[in-house]
This record gives structure tokens, C-alpha cells and sequence, in this order.
């Protein structure tokens, strides 16, 4: 890797979009998810719990296998739901725009290679999409326990709205 997007990676900035911004997105990702839920239909803390404590032990993998894991074993949809949602915030295949891969790589976008510069050199081309996978999966593993902290911390905190009858809820 270049030693500017090293640098960047460590830099006030890139700190900066983990705690600004990828905040905001996982709160308004969430809030998306959220919007018509019942008291009933959010997931227990203790499966919330089991997030961070999966990408401690073993990263992304890690959370991966918990999200299949869980999916398959619940039978309530809006459970369901929250699993798929959790495996489309993480995922690279999806190119969402509320997904964590894009925000990554949306705010590396100085520091990607630009395939199209490759023309017809399908091997140059690849190697460039190659680099530019690293450099994104490498920022992913730096972000990916501070956004799922921010995302399943707001999770609990709508949890936690929706438990209160309306009149006793603040504003």
C-alpha cells in the first residue's frame, strides 16, 4: 500500500469520517430499518451483544458466519430482517449506497486507482481492481468494529424509544 493512504488511514480526517460520519449513516441506516417496528420486533440485546464480540474474536469472517447463523435460525421476519440488513451493511457485493463498503469507498475514492485508465489491458485492469479491493478491505477491517458499535448502539436506543408509551417519551 501507498504510504499517503497509510498516512491518511491514521490521519485527524479518516477519525474524523469514523466518528462523524460513518455515525451518521449507521444511525440513519437504522432509523430507515426501524421506522415501523413494534416493541416486539427488534432482536435481544444479547444477540445485539454478540456483534462486537463476533468481529473481536474474528473480524469480519467472524460476523459474517453470526449474521448466516442467526438468519437461518429465526422464524420472526422483522428479526429476519435485521440479519439481512446486518449482512447488506457489510457486504461488498451490494452496492447500495447505505451500505458500509460504498461509504468506504466513497471516502477513499482519492486514494483508487481508475480501471477505466487500463483500456483494453484486461491483466493491468484487474491488478488496479485488485489494489483497489485491498485498499478498501483494509480500511473496512479499521472501521468495521467503531461502525458496527455506532449501528447497534443506535439500534438500542430505538429499541429503547419504542419500549416507552408514547407520553413518556422525550423529546
Amino acid at each position: 500500500m501507498d504510504k499517503a493512504y497509510e498516512a491518511y488511514l491514521n490521519s485527524d480526517a479518516f477519525h474524523l469520517f469514523l466518528d462523524k460520519t460513518l455515525r451518521d449513516h449507521a444511525c440513519e441506516a437504522v432509523e430507515e430499518l426501524c421506522g415501523n417496528y413494534g416493541a416486539k420486533d427488534f432482536i435481544t440485546t444479547s444477540q445485539l451483544h454478540s456483534i462486537p464480540a463476533a468481529i473481536q474474536s474474528g473480524g469480519k469472517n467472524a460476523l459474517t458466519r453470526l449474521i448466516d447463523h442467526q438468519r437461518q435460525k429465526n422464524s420472526n421476519e422483522k428479526k429476519k430482517v435485521f440479519w439481512n440488513f446486518m449482512s447488506n451493511q457489510i457486504s461488498r457485493t451490494i452496492e447500495s449506497r447505505d451500505c458500509l463498503y460504498m461509504a468506504v469507498k466513497d471516502q477513499l475514492a482519492s486514494f483508487l486507482e481508475d480501471e477505466i485508465s487500463a483500456g483494453d489491458d484486461k491483466p493491468l485492469r484487474n491488478k488496479i481492481k485488485k489494489m483497489n479491493k485491498n485498499k478498501i478491505d483494509s480500511a473496512i477491517s479499521k472501521v468495521l468494529s467503531v461502525y458496527c458499535e455506532h449501528l447497534t448502539s443506535h439500534y438500542a436506543y430505538c429499541a429503547a424509544l419504542n419500549s416507552v408509551s408514547p407520553p413518556e417519551r422525550r423529546e
